[in-house]
């Protein structure tokens, strides 16, 4: 008998059916800034020092430029070289010209306005300089290469849009050997071109494709002093490595 009525069990139960305080009630409202918003922890992310302070001790920043306001502005830069005694070229794509800069990034000139005409340029992105100071453009709306002095001087031209040996479509790289020979790579046509110093066409590589010598949007590209060339081949996620020709 006694095991049968539990006195506990009738007095709890009616003060959990209390009108004034349902169940949902208390869940709800109870201590929200304890089980919703945790207290932040400096311990819970300890990922950044050990990653980020290796590499600004191993590569301080030393200058940096063109922000609004300070005389070296850009729109959308897409290239960049340096020629033999420091300065720097950008490709500044969107403004449609070439900018020239110290080493410190002190502005020294520019050139180009937005067209088709000699020294006008439409979609600049590809830029190189030769052992001579010489500044070669590549444009990818224009489907050419332009050729500058180190002053900005117009001094020749070459290419059209197509598909032909010499013709563009797209061409976003360019490179120079220690010869001067110029390499482009020719983005849309997935391939790349080599040019003598004043554009004669010399020989071509690449279809689209994923197999070896294959390309799928070569962009960027560069020559080693052996002359060797090193291909970007973005959607193919990848660079390729060539012999010189």
């Amino acid at each position: 008998t006694p095991t049968v009525t539990q006195a506990p069990v009738s007095t709890s139960t009616p003060e959990q059916t209390s009108p004034s305080m349902p169940v949902a009630t208390p869940q709800l409202t109870a201590s929200p800034t304890t089980t919703l918003t945790p207290k932040p922890d400096k311990t819970e992310m300890p990922i950044l020092a050990p990653t980020v302070t290796p590499a600004l001790a191993e590569h301080k920043l030393l200058a940096k430029w063109g922000w609004p306001g300070t005389g070296s502005e850009f729109l959308s830069p897409q290239g960049i070289t340096v020629d033999g005694t420091g300065n720097v070229y950008v490709t500044d794509t969107d403004n449609a010209l070439v900018q020239k800069f110290s080493s410190t990034g002190a502005f020294l000139s520019k050139w180009g306005t937005e067209g088709s005409g000699d020294g006008q340029f439409w979609g600049p992105e590809g830029i190189a300089i030769d052992g001579a100071g010489n500044v070669y453009v590549a444009e990818t709306r224009n489907n050419r290469v332009q050729k500058f002095s180190p002053s900005g001087v117009f001094l020749s031209k070459w290419g059209t849009r197509g598909h032909a040996e010499g013709q563009f479509e797209t061409p976003e790289g360019i490179a120079i050997d220690g010869a001067g020979n110029v390499y482009v790579a020719d983005t849309f046509n997935n391939r790349v071109q080599k040019f003598s110093p004043s554009g004669a066409f010399l020989s071509k590589w690449g279809i689209g494709g994923s197999g070896n010598g294959y390309f799928n949007f070569p962009r960027g590209i560069a020559v080693d002093g052996s002359g060797n060339v090193y291909v970007a081949d973005t959607f193919n996620a990848r660079v390729q490595k060539f012999s010189p020709r």
